[in-house]
């Protein structure tokens, strides 16, 4: 169910995605735990990711095996800044209770490192900022 999704994903098919119409599909996780959003970041697949972020929000609290969510690995791998920015607007409307946004913020991935952390590790003070003032 969800290998066409990720096929999609991992070409940055937009037409595919529109085509997925059951939520549930836009859920679905890898062997590996990995969201189709964990994928494109991971692809550097910008517009996909942001077409999937806005349909399905709180993909970007969804945790991998190795504890790392899209906003994770926006921060690790992902070169364009402005990619993180947006999740982190999107994330931080999405987030209803102000203490789980924090905790998501703080809380360490499987090497010990919070989106906190990563942010400061890449000097982005806009992103600290992000993550500090909500």
């Amino acid at each position: 169910m969800y290998r066409s999704l990720f096929k999609a994903a991992q070409l940055g098919d937009l037409e595919e995605l529109a085509r997925t119409r059951d939520d549930a599909t836009l859920d679905a996780m890898d062997p590996a735990r990995n969201t189709a959003l964990h994928v494109v970041v991971m692809m550097g697949r910008d517009d996909f990711a942001k077409v999937l972020c806005k349909r399905r929000p709180l993909l970007l609290m969804k945790e991998n095996m190795e504890g790392n969510t899209p906003l994770h690995c926006a921060l690790k791998l992902t070169c364009d800044e402005s990619l993180f920015i947006y999740f982190m607007n999107v994330f931080l409307a999405q987030v209803r209770d102000l203490e789980e946004g924090i905790k998501t913020g703080l809380k360490a991935n499987g090497d010990g490192e919070s989106l906190l952390f990563l942010a400061a590790d890449r000097e982005s003070l806009e992103s600290v900022k992000l993550l500090l003032d909500d």
